[in-house]
């Protein structure tokens, strides 16, 4: 007895690996082809594909009607098969394509596997107070920087920050590293800079949005506040403190802090420490870029005192600002033995 084989389909391949998909995200659904091919020694007749399964809801077909019909020995047809979890779902997620092949009694199935990864997100700090900065060239920019942290398992898709809100303009981004996907507890950071050129004095707000997706939460949006304070000048003072002994052939710490009283920002500052040659040696010199109105800035020098040195001595802590110095004296230092 003689005769062509049954008809029967081949699908491949017999399981689809979608891998990882951000939760809830629709740009970043998978979507990859499953090829039909009759095997068989007569045509095969395909109803339509069903997705059975209990994560069946997260699969769907992109045309369904593609492989419905007859196909001849070694046609084909090929299926476009989409993979994308819900927003509140994670872990791994399975399901199965079956055909009822209306003139073959065993279906064929395929199976369907992925991973739907969340999206989460930190960032830090979650609100800024920028203080006060003078109105006008006097006054700014004082910068703040914001980290944004991928805190899920999946990628974080991120479309870059802008300022929004009554007084953006006093308020501008200066830096953004961060990349369109944001793997995994890999961080970038936002600046932030205030700097209120025009207007009348008070209060300034305004916040820092950040175009992103998280399949758990809202994009942040960072509250900014800062007030302009009306122009004036800086007013530094210059403070030193001392141990009253050192040990000779060891270091003297001297801290001296500066504060600006005025009502505009510094420009550099440079600190010069000087004790006589006899008894110990020279240091650098500290600089600070800038020192904002109200605010102090403690540096700390380390003095080597020689070996040799007797006696008691002082230091001098000379202060230049905008071509003027001002000098201060700590107490007499005592060199023991």
């Amino acid at each position: 007895l003689t005769g062509s084989t049954p008809p029967d389909a081949s699908p491949s391949p017999t399981t689809v690996e979608f891998g990882e998909v951000i939760s809830g995200y629709e740009p970043g659904a998978s979507t990859l082809p499953v090829t039909i091919t009759s095997v068989g020694g007569a045509p095969v007749e395909l109803a339509d594909p069903v997705i059975d399964g209990f994560d069946a809801q997260y699969f769907s077909l992109v045309s369904p009607d593609a492989c419905d019909g007859t196909l001849a020995p070694t046609e084909t047809c090929t299926l476009q098969v989409r993979f994308a979890p819900g927003a509140d779902i994670g872990g791994f997620l399975e399901a199965q394509i079956n055909f009822d092949e209306t003139n073959d009694p065993s279906p064929t199935e395929i199976q369907l596997e992925g991973y739907g990864r969340q999206a989460e997100y930190t960032i830090d700090p979650a609100t800024h107070d920028f203080g006060q900065v003078a109105l006008g060239t006097a006054g700014g920019p004082v910068a703040k920087t914001f980290t944004l942290t991928s805190a899920g398992q999946g990628d974080l898709p991120v479309n870059g920050a802008s300022i929004t809100g009554p007084d953006a303009a006093s308020f501008s981004l200066a830096s953004d590293n961060c990349p369109a996907l944001l793997e995994p507890m890999d961080t970038c950071s936002f600046q932030v800079t205030f700097d209120p050129n025009s207007g009348s004095a008070g209060a300034r707000n305004a916040s820092l949005d950040v175009d992103l997706f998280s399949s758990t939460d809202e994009p942040p949006s960072v509250p900014l506040t800062g007030t302009a304070a009306l122009p004036g000048s800086p007013k530094l003072s210059l403070k030193l403190k001392a141990a009253k002994k050192v040990k000779a052939g060891k270091k003297l710490a001297v801290t001296a802090t500066v504060r600006n009283a005025g009502k505009a920002n510094s420009g550099p500052i440079v600190l010069k420490a000087k004790a006589p040659g006899k008894v110990a040696r020279k240091v650098p010199p500290i600089r600070i870029k800038v020192l904002p109105f109200g605010k102090s800035a403690v540096r700390k020098f380390r003095i080597p005192v020689k070996k040799s040195a007797r006696g008691s001595f002082k230091v001098t802590v000379t202060m230049t600002h905008a071509g003027r110095a001002k000098a201060g004296k700590s107490g007499a230092v005592k060199v023991s033995r």
